[in-house]
């Protein structure tokens, strides 16, 4: 029995809204939003959608695959659009939010991440990858809470 709520639900709605406040707020370089909107409670699910919406993202910009120089021109272009107006730019986080979106890594993991600069930093590259992918985020973020959903309410044999 899952004890998931339901997609309908305030916790849903809560990611809903997080990611796209947070997206938001990244892409019009404003930073209190972006701080607010990314300190939201469930921090694992914000985590997994925003990886989710960023895998979905690079897939479509790179339907042949992704190398290491597209991986590294995501990072950099990121890094470039966000230092004039993000004074808490870590590239080495933007990397670790790629690759935990590409499953080589698990932001959350190591000693008391920063669940607010993890998410912040997804924020940055969601929104840069938006603009490369001349995109909407919200047909990505339903398409990330539903393979959520999905995988969540999944039994296990």
């Amino acid at each position: 029995m899952s004890t998931r709520p339901p997609s309908g639900s305030a916790a849903v709605r809560g990611i809903r809204r997080s990611v796209t406040e947070a997206t938001a707020a990244a892409a019009a370089h404003q930073l209190e939003p972006l701080h607010a909107a990314s300190s939201a409670k469930d921090h694992e699910r914000l985590a997994i959608v925003q990886g989710s919406v960023v895998r979905t993202l690079l897939e479509q910009l790179h339907p042949g695959g992704l190398s290491s120089a597209d991986a590294q021109e995501a990072i950099q272009c990121c890094a470039k659009n966000a230092a004039p107006w993000y004074p808490d730019l870590d590239p080495n986080l933007l990397v670790l939010v790629l690759m935990g979106a590409l499953g080589a890594a698990d932001p959350t993991d190591g000693p008391q991440p920063n669940h607010t600069a993890i998410a912040e930093h997804a924020a940055l590259l969601i929104a840069d990858l938006l603009v490369m992918a001349d995109e909407p985020l919200d047909g990505y973020l339903s398409f990330a809470l539903a393979e959520i959903e999905r995988a969540e309410t999944m039994e296990l044999p």
